[in-house]
């Protein structure tokens, strides 16, 4: 999900620019997660 609240920005497709084309070889919708890692922060 983008969520952008500035009514002036661009639209996300133009913002991402030639990205979707250059990643659409790993067809990341067919990929299966094989391995998580989860870390505690001490952050906010």
């Amino acid at each position: 999900m983008f969520i952008n609240f500035d009514p002036d920005a661009v639209e996300l497709m133009a913002f991402l620019g030639d990205l979707p084309e250059v990643t659409a070889p790993y067809r990341f919708e067919t990929m299966t997660c094989v391995c998580r890692r989860e870390y505690d922060l001490a952050c906010n």
